[in-house]
């Protein structure tokens, strides 16, 4: 052992490390040896040091306490030894992990999903339980499917002005579990492909089922008169652009310029409007409900009714400071605007107040024609139904299909070579580790747990649910859903490989016992057109 790594050694040891604590409890781990390992010329050991120091220090998307004292060590460590890259991968992820200070509270800098994966994939999920619960449905089912390129690769390889492919994986998934977890969402069906081809830009899939009983719903049209109600979190400037951010070219220089564009999600006060929302006496009173998406306002509420007067001074903030536009366009999370007849105002308010949910009325139905915003006491839009409904002028465009591919599928011959090499691709390896960062048993619904078989490391095809039905004892009613997609096969033909991912999740249905003719699938645009 060299003399400097025995001076920085020994300062090690001096710091009472098992006084400090992380999100799991106290440290109890030796962090001489550990630091020791990490610069040691033998990279199995380094290897070793590696996850033992990252597994304590980054937990959930935070930081633990002893990071900020482990930081100077690392700093000093990397001047006396060669051996860096494990040591730079460490820390990297302090300075872009989620810390948190001495008081508990969030240090978050939000960005765009693949600048800051922790709070893109959370809100990835927080909007995917939002569009049905606008509907008035309870989300009690999910599934998680990502892409990712090589997450074992060293930083060096990373693209200029993106983070290392194992930092985006591990905290997007700490981002989406985080979120699961709290808002109480049983999420059997985990899975994330390894591919080059998500080396630019990662996938990040979320999909929820939701239901509610016929009779707790109503769907009238608004009439002159009503009362549009927004409820749920307060507004500010995150979000602002989202919708249009998230399809903008991005370098180095988009930490800087795009950090309000990613929302803040906030699973508590979504979880709140769940548990309003499962009350029929409320959701009977709804004529029309629309949650905060893309647009925000100018969306949620300017298309709620043909004709509106919105008064944006009654939003609730987060801060203030912010002007008109800001609050007509903020895409701030876990927000539902409800359209009720006037005489119901209050009792709903009410209810909204007994689940501790802001709830306040922003706008009126009117039989105008128009959509009208107002700030300050100033009109500051003004726009008719007519011309918003028009969508703009017709657009068309010619295009040329070149990308299709002929497969190239052959098939190995099997020798001990080629299983091993089988069975050491990522694709193939057991993911057990990523599927228990879920909570898949939460609300007492679940059928077929995510690993089965007689050692309990089988994972299942597909995710199957009974209907979240209250108050019964047997309910024999389940809901399955399955994936299919091949990413070797799509990478060379998109049609062809869109057309095996509806042969590959249909099959998965029907293993699991399910009736190919009550099957819907979901066609979304995770294939090139």
């Amino acid at each position: 052992m060299n003399e400097p790594l025995d001076i920085i050694l020994k300062s090690v040891r001096e710091v009472e490390w098992r006084t400090l604590k992380d999100r799991l409890g106290f440290i109890d781990y030796n962090i001489a040896d550990i630091l020791s390992n990490l610069i040691d010329d033998d990279p199995h050991k380094r290897n070793i040091a590696y996850w033992q120091l990252d597994n304590q220090i980054v937990i959930q998307g935070g930081l633990s306490e002893s990071c900020f004292y482990i930081l100077p060590f690392l700093n000093k460590l990397v001047t006396i030894t060669n051996n860096r890259l494990e040591l730079l991968n460490i820390i990297f992820e302090i300075f872009n992990g989620n810390d948190r200070n001495a008081r508990g509270e969030h240090i978050i800098i939000k960005y765009n999903t693949e600048i800051e994966p922790f709070g893109g994939a959370s809100t990835c999920l927080g909007g995917a339980i939002r569009d049905p619960l606008s509907g008035r449905a309870f989300v009690y089912q999910a599934m998680r499917l990502s892409g990712a390129a090589d997450v074992l690769e060293p930083v060096s390889a990373t693209l200029q002005g993106k983070l290392p492919q194992r930092t985006i994986t591990k905290q997007a998934a700490n981002g989406y579990s985080s979120y699961g977890n709290q808002i109480g969402l049983a999420t059997t069906m985990v899975n994330e492909i390894y591919h080059e081809g998500y080396r630019a830009k990662r996938m990040e899939v979320g999909f929820v089922v939701g239901a509610v009983p016929k009779t707790w719903v109503k769907r009238e049209k608004p009439q002159n008169g009503d009362i549009v109600i927004l409820l749920g979190g307060a507004t500010g400037r995150d979000g602002v652009g989202g919708a249009t951010g998230s399809s903008k070219e991005q370098d180095e220089t988009s930490i800087h310029t795009l950090s309000t564009e990613v929302q803040k999600g906030n699973a508590v006060e979504e979880r709140k409007i769940q548990r309003l929302f499962r009350n029929p006496e409320v959701t009977t009173l709804i004529k029309k409900s629309n949650d905060f998406g893309a647009g925000g306002v100018s969306v949620a509420i300017g298309e709620i009714a043909d004709s509106l007067e919105i008064d944006l001074d009654i939003l609730p903030l987060k801060y203030e400071g912010l002007n008109g536009t800001e609050l007509a366009i903020s895409e701030s999370q876990e927000r539902i605007a409800v359209v009720v007849d006037a005489k119901d105002k209050d009792l709903f308010i009410h209810f909204c107040e007994r689940e501790n949910i802001k709830a306040v009325e922003v706008a009126k139905v009117t039989d105008s024609g128009r959509m009208q915003m107002f700030w300050k006491g100033t009109k500051i839009v003004d726009l008719s139904r007519e011309f918003l409904n028009s969508n703009g002028c017709a657009k068309s465009q010619n295009a040329e299909i070149s990308h299709l591919q002929k497969l190239e599928n052959q098939t190995e011959i099997f020798n001990e070579e080629n299983l091993i090499k089988i069975l050491s691709d990522k694709n193939t390896a057991s993911q057990k580790g990523l599927l228990e960062m879920f909570d898949s048993s939460v609300g007492a619904t679940t059928v077929a747990m995510p690993l089965g078989g007689k050692h309990q490391i089988t994972e299942m095809e597909g995710s199957v649910q009974t209907l979240p039905v209250l108050n019964v004892k047997n309910v024999e009613t389940v809901s399955l859903a399955a994936w299919g997609f091949d990413a070797e096969i799509s990478s060379q033909n998109s049609l062809i490989g869109a057309a095996d991912a509806v042969v590959e999740s249909v099959a998965k249905i029907v293993a699991m016992g399910g009736d190919y003719r009550k099957i819907r699938l979901s066609f979304q645009e995770y294939f090139e057109n």
